[in-house]
């Protein structure tokens, strides 16, 4: 919290991706990005800043900073096994429809050896991850609807 009461906001990162197959105006996204290291108490500290993220979320405040729409907070962790709790954790205290702001990676999903990996599907998410489903950072754009 800064001296005047406000709670601020520290990621480790930001960056934008930009896919050109999309129309401008839907090609962009946002990304802050929490790299873990289990330093911070799963409930206490990463639950506060979790909160704060959706805070930020909710004011828009990506769009007046950064002047992007779409945004996302993607925390890699070093094990699936913390990647999975803090999951739960965004799961069991965030609302559902700010869950979806959320996605989850591992170390042990991703290698210098083959960087291509992060922009997979190697990403997990509150709603699902227990079913196995996983997620790209930029998922491919739906298709077209064409009528004949």
């Amino acid at each position: 919290d800064d001296s005047h009461g406000r709670r601020t906001l520290c990621p480790d990162a930001f960056f934008i991706l930009e896919d050109t197959s999309r129309p401008a105006g839907e090609n962009r996204r946002g990304f802050f990005l929490e790299a873990d290291r289990s330093s911070m108490s799963r409930a206490g500290q990463m639950g506060e800043k979790y909160a704060r993220y959706r805070d930020y979320i909710a004011a828009a405040s990506h769009q007046k900073k950064y002047g992007i729409q779409s945004v996302r907070v993607v925390t890699v962790t070093e094990t699936r096994a913390r990647a999975e709790s803090l999951c739960t954790l965004v799961g069991e205290t965030l609302p559902r429809n700010f869950q979806k702001f959320f996605r989850f990676g591992t170390l042990e999903d991703f290698s210098l050896d083959e960087p291509a990996a992060i922009l997979g599907p190697a990403f997990i998410h509150p709603h699902d991850f227990r079913a196995g489903k996983r997620y790209e950072l930029m998922p491919a754009p739906a298709p077209l609807q064409t009528s004949l």
